[in-house]
């Protein structure tokens, strides 16, 4: 199946292919081979709940290939901790609840807009890690929705771990 087969099953008429085919070949074009492959942006494409959340994310991830960290790739860590797996440096004893990679693909989107908001910035790696700890301290909590786990946090918390 190719990628335009992908998109109108994931869109049904919804939204405009070519909205986000364009935005997929930007994509492809703005991000360097050797930080992340085009299989792994498909992917990121393909589980995004919004164009919007896709876009922001490839910002996200062009600012962050420009870092000395960014052989790192933190944007992998998306892949485990949506599917509840632990990384080292998370709570072994508590698990991440599993959310699909597009929810955590819109909390990335929230914490931008929150932190330009208030004109702070994060790097990707605080970002996750922001939503990996909302996601493990409510696990138990009752909240069933990454986006409103995360926005509680944020209101509750707000962001400590801000770049300067």
């Amino acid at each position: 199946m190719d990628l335009k087969e992908d998109l109108d099953k994931k869109l049904q008429n919804k939204q405009s292919i070519d909205e986000w085919l364009k935005s997929y070949q930007n994509a492809i074009n703005v991000l360097n081979s050797s930080y992340i492959d085009e299989d792994s942006i498909k992917i990121f494409l393909l589980s995004s709940n919004q164009i919007v959340h896709f876009n922001n994310f490839v910002n996200i991830l062009y600012k962050d290939s420009k870092l000395p960290t960014s052989k790192n790739k933190y944007y992998k860590k998306i892949f485990k901790y949506s599917i509840g797996e632990s990384i080292d440096g998370r709570s072994k004893k508590s698990p991440i609840k599993e959310f699909p990679i597009g929810d955590w693909l819109e909390c990335l989107h929230v914490i931008t807009m929150w932190l330009s908001q208030k004109n702070e910035s994060a790097s990707l790696d605080a970002k996750i890690e922001y939503i990996g700890c909302s996601a493990e301290l409510n696990v138990d909590g009752g909240m069933n929705d990454l986006k409103d786990i995360v926005k509680n946090f944020l209101h509750d918390y707000g962001f400590e771990n801000k770049d300067i």
